[in-house]
């Protein structure tokens, strides 16, 4: 949130919570355009630094 990108916990989707509890579900039904590809950018320097 504190970049501006919000995702949810990929067992909130899912009936079978635990199979998915390292997921995360991003939403893409929004229009394509630089802000999107800035914040997917950010999000995936966010999940490398993590790993």
């Amino acid at each position: 949130m504190e970049k501006n990108i919000s995702i949810a916990p990929g067992a909130v989707f899912s009936l079978s919570h635990s199979d998915y509890a390292s997921y995360i579900r991003i939403n893409c039904a929004i229009p394509w355009n630089s802000q999107s590809q800035r914040a997917l950018t950010r999000l995936a320097q966010i999940a490398n630094s993590l790993a």
